[in-house]
Parts: C-alpha cells; sequence; structure tokens
C-alpha cells in the first residue's frame, strides 16, 4: 500500500465557476452523487453545492467518521477530473504524506508542502490554521488535496530546482557538478539515460532526502508543464 498525487492542469477560475448545481456539469455530478457519496456525506456535497461550503474542522463535519472524509474528497477527485488534464503520478510506498510539511523544502518556504499536499478549494474551509506536525497528520488524511497556480508554478520552479540541486550529491548521484546544475536547472536538459540513472540511484532506499528527491522531481516537472501550458497544477491526493 502506499500514497500518491495525481497531477492535472486546470484553471481555478473555472473550477470556482462551475462547482455548483447549475453548473454545465451538474448532470454528471448528480451522477456521481448517487454513485459514489453515501448518505452520510451527501447533505456536505449539497452544501458545496449551494455555495456555503462546509469547515472541515468544526462540527459537525469535524466528528463525522472518515468514510465521510472519504466521500467527499472523493467526490472533488471525481469533478476535478471532469474539468482537468491529467499530466503526471506521482506515487510512494507507505503513508508519508506527513513529509511535505514536515521536510524542509528552503529556499521555498514550508507553505510549499501544504499548498501540494493540503490547500483547500471552493466549497472547502478551514476555521483555524493549519498546525504543525503531529496534529497536522488528520488534515493531511482528511484532506489530500493541493494546487498551485500558474503565476506559483512559474515564481517557484527556479528555487524548487536549486533544492534539487542541493539534493543531488546526498542521494548519491554521480554526476559533475555542471550535469547536476544543467539538468535540473535547464528545461527539458533531463535526457532518458539521466534520468533513469537518477531513479535506479533513488530505488529501494527511503530517507527523507530520496524521498523528497522524487517527489521534488515530479512536482518540478508538473510545474513546468503549467508555466509551458499556462495553466494552473491541481494535485490530488489519494
Amino acid at each position: 500500500m502506499g500514497e500518491g498525487n495525481q497531477y492535472l492542469l486546470g484553471s481555478l477560475e473555472r473550477i470556482n465557476e462551475q462547482l455548483h448545481r447549475s453548473s454545465v456539469y451538474a448532470p454528471a455530478l448528480r451522477v456521481v452523487i448517487r454513485d459514489q457519496v453515501p448518505e452520510s456525506a451527501r447533505p456536505y456535497v449539497e452544501k458545496i453545492l449551494d455555495g456555503e461550503g462546509v469547515f472541515w474542522d468544526l462540527p459537525p463535519l469535524a466528528q463525522a467518521p472518515w468514510e465521510v472524509y472519504a466521500a467527499l474528497t472523493g467526490f472533488y477527485s471525481q469533478f476535478l477530473r471532469l474539468l482537468c488534464q491529467d499530466i503526471g503520478l506521482d506515487v510512494w510506498p507507505g503513508w508519508q504524506r506527513s513529509r511535505w510539511v514536515s521536510l524542509d523544502w528552503y529556499p521555498l518556504s514550508r507553505d510549499l508542502g501544504w499548498k501540494v499536499a493540503c490547500r483547500p478549494l471552493r466549497g472547502v474551509f478551514f476555521r483555524h490554521p493549519q498546525p504543525e506536525m503531529p496534529q497536522a497528520v488528520r488534515y493531511l488524511a482528511s484532506w489530500p488535496h493541493g494546487w498551485l497556480s500558474r503565476d506559483e508554478c512559474e515564481s517557484y520552479a527556479p528555487y524548487l530546482a536549486d533544492l534539487l540541486v542541493d539534493l543531488a550529491p546526498k542521494v548519491g548521484l554521480e554526476w559533475t557538478p555542471g550535469q547536476v546544475v544543467r539538468r535540473f536547472k535547464k528545461v527539458g536538459a533531463m535526457g532518458q539515460e539521466a534520468r533513469f540513472e537518477l531513479f535506479n540511484t533513488c530505488a529501494g532506499r527511503d530517507t527523507p532526502e530520496v524521498w523528497q528527491m522524487l517527489r521534488g522531481w515530479a512536482l518540478l516537472e508538473a510545474m513546468r508543464r503549467a508555466v509551458e501550458e499556462r495553466r494552473d497544477l491541481i494535485s490530488l491526493g489519494y
């Protein structure tokens, strides 16, 4: 068993416009609700479609069973797949989503991890600030979706590339300094042979540095695609 992020390209503006009961996607959403959302979760879905939204960390939802959270996050996954384009899947073993918010993403702030792994979309609100670890585990497990705007992707990508350059010798990549800089910082410079070497070097190892390298590289590729296509980046967690 494991976890992962499915990366999608879409428009946050369009997502916000279409998440209501009179949208052009309403018939499809009705099918999703009928077939996949249990009775216990339907009142919350109705509030989301009515524009009221739900508070994730306040009663009654905060006291609901995990099946309700799973149904709501599943509803969002189906809705977002209707509007967005799938561009990649990043999977990791075990239950390690908390590393997104516990690891240091310098020269970016830790907010990067929160934005990718646990950032509310229209209809979901957090009344209280998201807590530090280990209390944050509940948030990450119950709401595993996130997003980055196209402008954020463009702003963050060079700094994420800098982090991967710093991580390269720590995970054991035997590239020259020039190769490391070029392959991580120049768009399109990571050829098939270098990509194979990267994954082969990291295969079967579970250290924070290896985990961050693999997650960071998948995210960087998705961010660059979002910038290239001038769209927003959505992260669906599971």
